[in-house]
Parts: structure tokens; C-alpha cells; sequence
């Protein structure tokens, strides 16, 4: 049977979809793809734990009302933060309202979901985000302030921001006006523009992660944290001894053949076609994308399922 003729069993599709196989084996089953629908298809319809799968879970999580119960005993007993209630649930982790028990000063505590740490691996990745992102200083990008391990419990202390973000505003408001929508985009295109100079891109630029104060300063949320999702528990364990071992990865190297990053309805199409090497012109697309939804209210593409928007993108 000839390469063209040969389909992926749905074991190796799946395997392909959580990151599971190394670079020798998902390369074909990635060309694969970009020509056969039915095996495209079949992909989306596969249950696992994809970023695309923690996205869409996430949208369906109800946010539920501010308990102390909610609040991780590791958070309850830190010594320096006071965690008042629970603000943000999402596929990347829960948002925590805070005080600097010294300082007094309020913060945003971002408790990363424990798949995104399960290993070795993965933390080495985390601690190199975090490092890169404590790097960015920009009014249109928000700030991180520390970052903590306890126990398996990994959290960032982030700037508090009061405000919205632009998803919500959308849905309030429906389309803005055109002066209104392109001062937001100009903003966060500065704030990309910085973080790009740094050597950091986002991957995952949408309405849901750019946040607008009252005053009409928008800042986005969440650098370095899509970029952790490639990584989660789906790494092999090759690349496990390499880190062991000290070699620097690059970003392309420990990202996942096969690992959407970015959010369908924003998403750029080489992150379709080849999600580990998407680069800062990722984020201008999406962000291209996130000026459409402002300026009409809805997605780029009309297209119900996620296959089907992912194919509208390429």
C-alpha cells in the first residue's frame, strides 16, 4: 500500500491528537491529514485531552459562586498572599482574587492546571515561560509579579486588572464602532510588538484574553501560558532525558507535532497545518482575526464544528 493510499488507524490518530508520537511518526500522519478529510475528520471526532479539547471544555464550565471551599489549602495557607475568592475558571487553570499580606496590594493568582505540570518536563517549560514572560514590561500587556511551586500547586502572581474582556464586551455591545475597535487592536499590536521584540510569542491571541480597563487601556492576558499547554503530560521520554540533561530546548523543538495552539474561531492556519513551529505572525493573524469579531460582532468564519473552522482557516 502506497503512502497516499494508507490511513491512520484511529489508535494512531489519537496517539497523533494528545502529542504521544515522536516527530518521526507524526510527520506522516501530518501530511496525511493536510490531504485527507475523512482521516481530519475522523481526528476531531476522537475523544482526548487536545488544547482544542481543553478550550471547549473550558467554554462549558460554569464559573460557580465564591466559596472558601474553592480555594486550594495550598493558597489558604500561603504566608504572603491572602486569597479572597475565586474570580477566572478556564482550560489553563483558575484566577484567583489576592492580597499582598505585607504589601496590600491586590493580585491576580493564576493556579495552572495540573495537567499542563504533570512532569518534568512540562515544569522545565513552565519555568522557562514564566522566566520569559517576567521579562515583558508593557502598559498593554499584563504584568507578572512572582512565581510560585508548592507541591505539585504551580501559581503566577499577575497584575490585578479591573475591566472586561473584549469577548464580553462583544457580546454586550455587539459590533463597535470602527474608531473604538481599531484603537483596541493598535494597542495590543504594541504590546505584540514588544513581546515579539523579547522573543516571546502569545499563540493564542483572541477576544477572551485581551482585557480593557475603564479608562480604555486593553492588556492581554496569559503570555506564556498557551504555550505550556503543548507540553502537558503528552511528552516522550526521550525528550524527558534531554531536559534531564540540560540541552536548551527551543520552542519548536518541545511543542508537539500534532498540538493545536490557539482557539478555533481565532486560530492561525500554519498552526492548523504545522502547530509547532507558528511563530509571531501567528499573533497577527489572530489579531487580525479579533479585529473582524470587533468590527462585526461574530468569528471570521460561520462554519459550526471545530473541524470545519480549522479548514476554513487554511
Amino acid at each position: 500500500m502506497t503512502a497516499s493510499q494508507y490511513h491512520p488507524t484511529n489508535e494512531e490518530l489519537t496517539a497523533f491528537g494528545l502529542g504521544k508520537l515522536d516527530d518521526s511518526a507524526a510527520e506522516p500522519i501530518s501530511r496525511h491529514l493536510q490531504a485527507c478529510d475523512p482521516c481530519l475528520a475522523t481526528l476531531a471526532g476522537l475523544e482526548g485531552d487536545t488544547f482544542i479539547d481543553l478550550v471547549e471544555r473550558a467554554d462549558r464550565v460554569e464559573l460557580p459562586t465564591a466559596d472558601p471551599n474553592l480555594i486550594p489549602r495550598e493558597l489558604a495557607n500561603h504566608p504572603r498572599y491572602l486569597t479572597v475568592e475565586l474570580i477566572g475558571r478556564g482550560g489553563m487553570g483558575d484566577v484567583y482574587r489576592a492580597e499582598h499580606r505585607l504589601m496590600n496590594r491586590t493580585v491576580a493568582l493564576k493556579v495552572v492546571n495540573r495537567k499542563l505540570v504533570a512532569n518534568k518536563v512540562a515544569v522545565e517549560r513552565f519555568r522557562r515561560e514564566v522566566r520569559a514572560a517576567a521579562m515583558l514590561s508593557h502598559p498593554n500587556i499584563v504584568t507578572s509579579h512572582d512565581a510560585e511551586q508548592i507541591g505539585d500547586l504551580h501559581f503566577l502572581v499577575m497584575e490585578f486588572v479591573v475591566g472586561t474582556d473584549l469577548a464580553k464586551v462583544v457580546q454586550k455591545l455587539g459590533a463597535l464602532p470602527l474608531e473604538l475597535a481599531c484603537d483596541w487592536v493598535s494597542q495590543v499590536a504594541h504590546g505584540l510588538q514588544h513581546a515579539h521584540d523579547c522573543g516571546m510569542v502569545h499563540r493564542d491571541i483572541k477576544p477572551h484574553n485581551l482585557m480593557v480597563t475603564p479608562d480604555g487601556v486593553v492588556k492581554i492576558l496569559d503570555f506564556g501560558l498557551a504555550t505550556i499547554a503543548s507540553v502537558a503530560d503528552k511528552i516522550s521520554s526521550c525528550e524527558l532525558e534531554r531536559v534531564e540533561g540540560g540541552d536548551d530546548l527551543s520552542a519548536c523543538q518541545i511543542t508537539r507535532s500534532g498540538m493545536l495552539m490557539g482557539t478555533p474561531d481565532f486560530v492561525s492556519p500554519e498552526q492548523v497545518i504545522a502547530p509547532n513551529c507558528a511563530d509571531a505572525r501567528s499573533d497577527i493573524y489572530s489579531l487580525g482575526c479579533t479585529l473582524y469579531y470587533l468590527l462585526t460582532g461574530v468569528p471570521p468564519f460561520s462554519e459550526e464544528t471545530t473541524i470545519e473552522k480549522l479548514e476554513a482557516h487554511k
